[in-house]
């Protein structure tokens, strides 16, 4: 059974008989919670095909293998009398809500309740787990990678998802030869930085700051902030600086 509302007066239990039975006693357990949390899997699993199983599995609809909080079990059962012992189990197996009986089972109500999403799953807006806490974003010089916050070593930069290093930077081409380095612009060091997407004209890609900024100034295009390779209007490429005046 799941209750979507809880009245003053508790919950209600609605039970149907024949007149073959009879109810001498029933014990209710429940779980009350807000169905507008974050991350939580809840809801009934119910066998009633009436084709005899020995065996049984249930997939909740969102992946609950990496749960914080689970609690799932059976609500009622009816298997064939085979005079065996009885066994029933239910448990969760690689994600799947599986079921067994020493006999054949006629009919299953199974309940769960799982709440997923990490240590900080449930926490509307500081879904980051920091040092033991949930916080809304990474302190400075430290990159969240959805789950928790991540510090590069030196040397290294953020590409998005790791700490990588730097990509190497290419000499600047010899218009005399483009075989041979530009012995005007030598190389200079790499910005902290990784191949991205487009920018805008007047603009480099950074790899650390994961944004578009600007390029030294007089430059329509540039790789850095250290040099440019085209300028803009009334501008000059100075080939001993390869900066725009």
């Amino acid at each position: 059974m799941v209750a979507n509302s809880v009245s003053k007066q508790g919950i209600s239990v609605l039970i149907s008989s024949t007149s073959a039975t009879q109810v001498h006693s029933i014990f209710v357990s429940y779980v009350v919670y807000d169905p507008n949390i974050q991350n939580l899997v809840a809801g009934n699993y119910v066998y009633n095909r009436y084709v005899a199983t020995n065996s049984l599995a249930f997939a909740p609809p969102i992946g609950v293998s990496n749960n914080n909080v689970a609690f799932h079990g059976f609500n009622g059962f009816i298997i064939n009398n085979n005079k065996a012992d009885l066994a029933v189990t239910g448990a969760l197996v690689r994600g799947n809500l599986t079921f067994s009986a020493s006999a054949n089972f006629y009919y299953l109500s199974y309940n769960y309740f799982f709440l997923i999403g990490g240590p900080c799953g449930q926490c509307v807006g500081f879904n980051i787990n920091f040092n033991g806490n949930c916080v809304a974003a990474c302190p400075p010089s430290s990159y969240s990678n959805g789950v928790t916050c991540i510090t590069c070593t030196t040397g290294q930069v953020w590409n998005g998802t790791a700490c990588v290093a730097p990509p190497s930077k290419p000499d600047t081409p010899n218009p005399n030869n483009p075989d041979k380095p530009n012995p005007d612009t030598p190389n200079k060091p790499d910005t902290p930085g990784r191949p991205g997407p487009s920018c805008p004209g007047a603009t480099y890609w950074d790899g650390q700051q994961l944004r578009c900024l600007p390029c030294p100034t007089g430059c329509s295009s540039c790789p850095d902030c250290y040099s440019c390779n085209t300028c803009s209007a009334g501008f000059t490429l100075n080939k001993a600086t390869s900066l725009c005046s």
